[in-house]
């Protein structure tokens, strides 16, 4: 399949899965791990959770 692949994958996105469930915003969640807000709230619709808010 072609395109770009996923900014957030494996082990790193289980550690920002965990952070979301344990209460860490998604904001403080994207400076923790050095991703971007809107990166992290297409990964976790692709995933297919709504995620905490």
């Amino acid at each position: 399949m072609g395109g770009r692949p996923p900014a957030i994958t494996g082990e790193k996105l289980e550690s920002i899965l965990a952070a979301l469930s344990g209460g860490m915003s998604k904001a403080a969640a994207c400076r923790t791990f050095g991703v971007k807000r809107t990166t992290l709230i297409e990964t976790i619709a692709r995933i297919g959770g709504a995620g905490p808010t």
